[in-house]
Parts: structure tokens; sequence; C-alpha cells
């Protein structure tokens, strides 16, 4: 008899503790998708913020017809930005340097009649 009722508090308290443990792990799954959440909207503010700063210095007739940039992690297209002139936003500038490099990477020359296949 008395074996019988240790053995029912055995398994109550193991019961117990694999309910107690089963909610510790959904609290830490959910605590780290919590962050992994924040972590993933910063990135996308921190973008944004960026693709503002690149659309305010865009000038010429094609900065009225422009759509406004924004990030869309849901979008699958990619953009890439090809700039021709120097552009300054504290201390990031993107020159003609930066071009050239895209330009070497892309097969193409500076001379925009001058496209080579890579």
């Amino acid at each position: 008899m008395g074996l019988d009722a240790l053995n029912k508090l055995a398994a109550a308290g193991e019961a117990v503790y694999q309910n107690i443990s089963r909610k510790w792990d959904e609290r830490k799954r959910r605590q780290a998708e919590e962050a992994w959440l924040a972590k993933f909207a910063e990135e996308i503010r921190q973008r944004n913020e960026f693709l503002s700063l690149v659309t305010s210095k865009v000038t010429g007739d094609s900065a009225l017809e422009m759509a406004p940039l924004h990030c869309n992690p849901r979008e699958t297209q990619r953009a890439v930005f090809l700039v021709t002139t120097p552009i300054s936003f504290g201390v990031l500038e993107v020159s003609q340097s930066s071009y050239k490099l895209l330009a070497r990477h892309v097969g193409m020359s500076l001379n925009s009649d001058n496209i080579t296949s890579g």
C-alpha cells in the first residue's frame, strides 16, 4: 500500500517535471524568436534609412518618376544601384571607383557604348 502511494507520487513528480521542462523550453524558444524578430526589424529599419538617404541624393528627371525605395523582405526581386556620379552622405561615399568595381564585376566597361560580357 505504501509502495503504491510512493509510485503514484513519483509518477506525479515526473509529470510535473516534464510539464515544467516543456513550458521552459517553449519560453526559451519564444524569447529567441522575439529576439530574432527584433533584430530583423532593426535590419529592415536600417536598410530603409539607407534607402531614404540614397533617394534624397537622386536628382534629374528620373527622380520625379521614381517610386520610393523601401526594403520589403517578402519581395523576391533584388535591385542594384549603378552610381555614375559621386554621392556622399556621412562617412560613406559612393563614387566612380565603386562604379568601376561594379562594372568590372558584371563585365561592363566604364564607357556605356562599349559593353562587354564577362
